[in-house]
């Protein structure tokens, strides 16, 4: 996983509910495990994204979109 330092106001980090600390698992269906997984899963511009975090050692999936 990669974890979040900031995430911008009227994000899409933002509309899903991601916050810094956040540990980002999966992108729609990509694993995420370096940096460079995350930057490719977030160009792929989907219609709908779903995302998975670990946050305070629960996982958390939540998709906008669609």
């Amino acid at each position: 996983g990669v974890v979040v330092t900031r995430v911008e106001p009227r994000s899409v980090a933002a509309g899903l509910g991601v916050q810094p600390g956040d540990l980002v698992l999966r992108v729609n269906e990509a694993e995420i495990t370096r940096v460079a997984d995350l930057r490719r899963a977030l160009q792929s511009r989907p219609k709908a994204w779903t995302v998975s975090i670990r946050r305070n050692g629960q996982v958390l999936t939540t998709t906008i979109g669609g």
